[in-house]
């Protein structure tokens, strides 16, 4: 499936699936709506939670529901604006009954998750998981 983008004027961009569906606002310079970049760190965060959901659902014992994950991201601002930096830290809830190979299970499929594995090389990266 495709993803269409078209702007709207004033640096907002509407982007939707081919189907029309999941039209998402983004904009350079408001607070209003996300940028591309936030859109990026959320797919990534997306990726990580699902990834993790997959692997571990009906394998171990815990409610999927209960991943969460936090993301951070650093930009540079010159001589180029871009990312080069994602600190993710990734809240598993309900861990207390989860063995070691439970946890490495686990942390095996947040560090690979696609979009991950999609970032540019000098982007720091680094991911911290939590049981509670």
């Amino acid at each position: 499936m495709g993803v269409n983008i078209r702007h709207n004027g004033e640096l907002f961009c509407d982007s939707f699936l081919d189907d029309g569906k999941y039209i998402v606002i983004t904009s350079v310079r408001t607070i209003e709506y996300p940028t591309p970049m936030d859109l990026l760190v959320m797919a990534l965060g997306s990726c990580i939670v699902s990834n993790i959901s997959n692997s571990v659902e009906g394998r171990i014992p815990l409610n999927t529901r209960n991943i969460s994950c936090h993301l951070e991201k650093k930009v540079q601002e010159k001589p180029v604006h871009k990312l080069v930096g994602i600190k993710a830290t990734v809240t598993v809830a309900g861990s207390n009954l989860l063995s070691e190979r439970d946890r490495q299970l686990i942390e095996t499929a947040g560090k690979s998750c696609p979009v991950k594995n999609s970032l540019r090389e000098d982007i720091d990266f680094k991911i911290q998981f939590k049981y509670v």
